[in-house]
């Protein structure tokens, strides 16, 4: 079909603690992993069948990030659409938010995700906690553990995993 990209975005740093992405960002939930054989870990996140929705790598959207006493932040604002398609069909939005906090080698997080805000019905929810631990410089452990429901089609999932990457 015709040629797209994965992501493509605008950054605006407007201070040290304060940026705006715009465009086709990655989804701040939790973690992606692009460069190692263990990518389909990932797949408890974007499995329609488990949640309902799949939770895209990237969507097209908005996140506010930054450093607030020590803590990090993203909160965004995506389309939410479950293909891969630059058009908003609908007026529905997907919100997303994510805090964390380093203590050195060890990188904690919390997440949140909630599809199909604007619709009548109870939005679609994933919640999540990851770790990330780098143990020596090339190798580090990490994991998430995902819960999710979907009160529309009553399914709830509940997964989580651990890897290590060796570099």
């Amino acid at each position: 079909e015709k040629p797209s990209f994965e992501r493509a975005q605008i950054s605006f740093f407007i201070n040290d603690r304060f940026g705006i992405k715009l465009g086709r960002i990655r989804n701040p939930f939790g973690f992606w992993d692009d460069y190692s054989l263990f990518r389909n870990l990932s797949a408890l996140k974007t499995d329609p069948i488990s949640l309902g929705v799949a939770l895209r790598r990237a969507d097209m959207g908005l996140v506010a990030f930054g450093d607030v006493l020590g803590n990090s932040y993203e909160l965004g604002v995506l389309q939410g659409g479950s293909t891969l398609t630059n058009k908003d069909v609908n007026e529905n939005k997907d919100v997303v938010a994510k805090v964390g906090r380093s203590l050195g080698r060890l990188d904690l997080a919390a997440n949140i995700y909630l599809h199909d805000i604007g619709l009548n019905l109870e939005p679609t929810r994933a919640r999540g906690l990851s770790y990330r631990y780098r143990a020596t410089y090339n190798l580090t452990l990490l994991g998430e553990f995902i819960d999710m429901e979907n009160e529309e089609i009553e399914i709830v999932t509940r997964g989580f995993y651990i890897q290590g990457n060796y570099d």
